[in-house]
């Protein structure tokens, strides 16, 4: 037995006896959950999950089950008529304003006492050695009080969204690099609108694709990195001192803008990026034969895989900045989300219902709610049945293999109805380990796959990110109302101001002081000093 199996072992153990004492007194605990059906998994009450939790915890877990369509509503109607119909405890995830109505409400309780306490939450406290993230301070609220078990899965492929994936035929074909400063892209991006490096007679070469305003916008934070960094989701930026500004009202950000409107006027990149949504954005991508020379996103799986000149993108490094005369790129490092495990009011035995939550965010409990059974839908290396070990390998380069699922695809993408796995219903903590870890086999690897781990590798361990980025923000309720107000107005008034500068319909260097001066009218100081406050209180 391996030293992993035998310490999980040996954790359930004190933890069931613990329990069973207490059950020899009283009777065992019945913790009643509030949970979405999910079409793929048969009866949350006999789930292979729920046996094992109740076996290790000696509970006696009973789910209500609600339509997943509106359920959120349905936990929303309960908490607003005084939260009597609620059962013990939710698996849910609130946005951040539906969870400050539930912490004003008094319907949710905190669980500071038992996050304190390492007998009550040992896998909760393992994860924060395991993940190397003090998540704890991150899902503090500002009452001081924690309230929920969250979700983290830290994603080498997720946490640089906006990888450069260049098409290394056309560029051996045009004997050019991958260029490091705007200059060098002009240049290239020249060549491809020059060059019929598809052979087909057209002048349909395009040199980078993309959208905007959240329709794969990685072109634009991959240009303006160049300038200021521009890879935070609402253009935040970090000094040393810990003071948070944003990039968009800045005189780099203009002289990203001017360099990006000469290559929209010279053609060297469509304007239709600047319009399109996301089903003609795919459409550009998708053409009958290859045009594109460059995308940013997580991947290239945006390509039709029938599309077989989608072997031909490689990662490559982003553009210099600068001022720091490093590459510079987007990067989301993983956090942790509203929560997904609440107990509420109603519960007459707290504790209990905790160690459930507990228990789901060990690194086993990780595993099992993504890939399923141990033993049926995957093994630790050691227990892998009928498989060529010599022809597995880790499906990130320079991890071991710590265990093999046997059929991904038909647990996970089939939508088969199983009984064994919640399905990541519930919290969960996975750190980058995990997957990263999972077996694949070698010789049925394909090229495309490869190189997707290959980027993740790249951007993973190279020295592209910014020195400081905002991992999350945590708001009061009266913080929410003031940053929604404003920000929904700044956002909409920044993005069509930034559509006609590069357009070419308004001159930047003519309306930029006008620009600016009606980012200060709509309340930009008002929302920095809302952003300032929460960030100051989570990170200072």
């Amino acid at each position: 037995m391996s030293v992993r199996k035998l310490l999980s072992l040996i954790l359930a153990c004190m933890m069931c006896l613990s329990l069973c004492l207490i059950a020899g007194a009283e009777e065992i605990p019945v913790i009643t959950i509030a949970i979405a059906e999910k079409t793929n998994v048969e009866d949350h009450n006999t789930n292979w999950t729920t046996l094992q939790l109740e076996e290790k915890l000696g509970i006696d877990i009973q789910f209500e089950v609600y339509p997943a369509t509106d359920y959120n509503t349905k936990i929303n109607m309960m908490i607003q008529s005084g939260g009597a119909e609620l059962p013990d405890a939710l698996f849910v995830t609130p946005s951040l304003s539906e969870l400050n109505s539930w912490i004003d409400s008094g319907c949710i309780i905190p669980l500071t006492e038992y996050y304190a306490d390492p007998e009550i939450s040992p896998n909760l406290h393992e994860a924060v050695e395991r993940t190397g993230v003090d998540f704890f301070a991150q899902i503090t609220q500002p009452d001081g009080n924690i309230y929920s078990v969250p979700t983290l899965n830290q994603s080498y492929g997720n946490e640089h969204p906006y990888k450069l994936f260049y098409n290394e035929k056309w560029l051996a074909a045009l004997d050019a690099q991958v260029p490091t400063t705007p200059e060098e892209l002009y240049d290239l991006l020249v060549k491809v609108k020059n060059t019929d490096l598809n052979g087909n007679g057209k002048a349909d070469e395009i040199g980078m694709v993309g959208g905007m305003n959240g329709v794969y916008p990685g072109w634009f934070s991959y240009i303006m990195n160049a300038y200021i960094y521009a890879g935070d989701s609402n253009y935040f930026v970090v000094d040393d001192e810990g003071t948070v500004t944003v990039a968009y009202n800045t005189e780099a950000w203009k002289e990203g803008l001017k360099f990006m409107a000469k290559l929209f006027a010279e053609d060297l990149i469509p304007k239709e990026i600047l319009t399109q949504d996301n089903n003609q954005y795919l459409a550009m991508l998708n053409s009958e034969e290859c045009t594109t020379m460059m995308l940013l996103y997580t991947s290239p799986s945006r390509i039709n895989a029938a599309n077989e000149w989608r072997n031909d993108f490689v990662a490559g490094q982003p553009l210099v900045n600068r001022d720091t005369g490093k590459p510079l790129t987007a990067f989301r490092p993983s956090v942790p989300n509203n929560g997904s495990f609440f107990i509420t009011k109603n519960c007459k035995n707290p504790e209990a219902a905790f160690r459930i939550g507990d228990l789901m965010v060990s690194e086993y409990f990780g595993i099992v709610t993504r890939w399923g059974q141990e033993g049926v839908d995957w093994d630790y290396l050691e227990n892998v049945k009928d498989v060529d070990l010599s022809d597995l390998t880790a499906n990130v380069p320079g991890y071991d293999v710590l265990f093999y699922p046997y059929n991904d695809a038909k647990f996970w993408s089939s939508g088969e109805i199983q009984n064994r796995s919640y399905i990541q219903t519930g919290p969960y903590i996975r750190e980058y380990a995990i997957a990263n870890s999972m077996g694949i086999s070698q010789s049925g690897a394909t090229a495309f796959s490869k190189r997707n781990a290959e980027a993740n590798v790249l951007y993973q361990t190279s020295d592209w990110n910014p020195d400081h980025v905002i991992p999350m923000l945590i708001y009061t309720q009266d913080e929410t109302e003031v940053y929604t107000d404003i920000k929904t107005t700044l956002d909409t008034y920044r993005n069509e101001m930034t559509a006609n500068f590069l357009a070419g319909n308004v001159d930047i260097d003519a309306e930029w002081d006008n620009y600016v001066a009606e980012l200060e009218n709509i309340g930009l100081s008002e929302l920095l000093e809302v952003v300032q406050a929460a960030y100051d209180r989570m990170y200072k």
